[in-house]
């Protein structure tokens, strides 16, 4: 494949990630604004079935992050094979990053939820 092949894919393959976030994010508002409104009205199992489904929404989401950033990695070692002064490699560290960030974001989220659910009375 030629450089202008390869750089067209690593940059589509990146323009993809984006979308993505911004999925990962709508859900999380979601079910963060369903803890809000609703968390204390909700029966156990209603708050099972949101919970179950958010996390695997986010969960699968979140892969599909991943597995485009491992793309947009492949792209990018190979434009440096060919071009090494031109193009640099994508850092591991900043998916393992975003990944773990994401993570806590979904667990403070659960913990909202017990929150919301279970007030401290004082």
């Amino acid at each position: 494949m030629t450089e202008y092949e390869l750089a067209d894919l690593a940059i589509n393959a990146q323009g993809t990630l984006t979308p993505v976030v911004s999925l990962l994010v709508t859900v999380l508002t979601g079910y963060l604004i369903v803890a809000w409104l609703a968390g204390d009205r909700l029966t156990r199992s209603q708050v099972i079935l949101v919970s179950v489904l958010f996390v695997t929404i986010e969960t699968i989401v979140l892969y599909s992050w991943f597995t485009r950033w491992a793309i947009v990695t492949i792209y990018y070692a190979e434009l440096h094979a060919q071009n090494p002064s031109k193009y640099s490699g994508v850092p591991q560290w900043a998916a393992t990053l975003f990944v773990g960030l994401f993570v806590l974001a979904i667990l403070a989220s659960l913990k909202f939820m017990w929150d919301v659910r279970h007030p401290k009375s004082r």
